[in-house]
């Protein structure tokens, strides 16, 4: 999201002409209108400005996820996984049985 907003705004286009519209409107009044670039940055936390004027990308935010997807993603990520007698595989069968 954040370097498509970049990259929108980097060439002139109607769509960058659209987007310094909304971010304008966001810094003159506050107004955000929603389902856009900017609403979607403003909302993230991130400050539109900041993604112009500075050269690096503000991290995405962590997700907390829970015990089961992490689970998941360690025997997904086994050597042993491919195999249908191992561990690992019979781990993700009774994991996501229940799903």
């Amino acid at each position: 999201m954040y370097v498509l907003f970049k990259r929108i705004c980097a060439q002139p286009s109607p769509t960058s002409e659209l987007c310094i519209y909304f971010l304008s409107k966001f810094i003159s009044d506050g107004t955000l209108f929603p389902g856009t670039l900017v609403e979607r940055i403003v909302t993230s936390g991130v400050a539109p400005m900041s993604l112009l004027v500075h050269p690096h990308l503000p991290s995405r935010p962590v997700v907390k996820e829970s015990g089961l997807a992490d689970s998941l993603r360690c025997t997904l990520l086994s050597d042993n996984y491919v195999k249908p007698w191992s561990n690992e595989y019979f781990i993700v069968k009774f994991l996501t049985h229940s799903i």
